[in-house]
């Protein structure tokens, strides 16, 4: 049985799918210090993999800092979204 936390992870996930076939990249947040890095795997399984594990590990529904941030790979970090 799926319950409410399932259903809102999966749904993120087919939203992070969409972005990426886009041609959107993800990377790490640029709100810790630093830049916007894409992550050196784009690769859409491993990106969701990586985006439901470091979900888990929270333990709580994420907020827009907490795992990834995605940007554009032809205009540079400085346009990140």
């Amino acid at each position: 049985q799926v319950g409410e936390g399932d259903a809102v992870q999966e749904a993120c996930l087919s939203v992070v799918q969409a972005l990426m076939n886009r041609g959107l990249l993800a990377g790490d947040p640029p709100f810790h210090g630093g830049e916007w890095e894409p992550w050196p795997n784009q690769d859409t399984p491993y990106v969701s993999d990586r985006i439901r594990r470091e979900w888990e590990r929270l333990g709580h529904t994420p907020s827009i800092p907490d795992i990834v941030w995605f940007g554009r790979p032809s205009l540079g970090a400085s346009t990140s979204q």
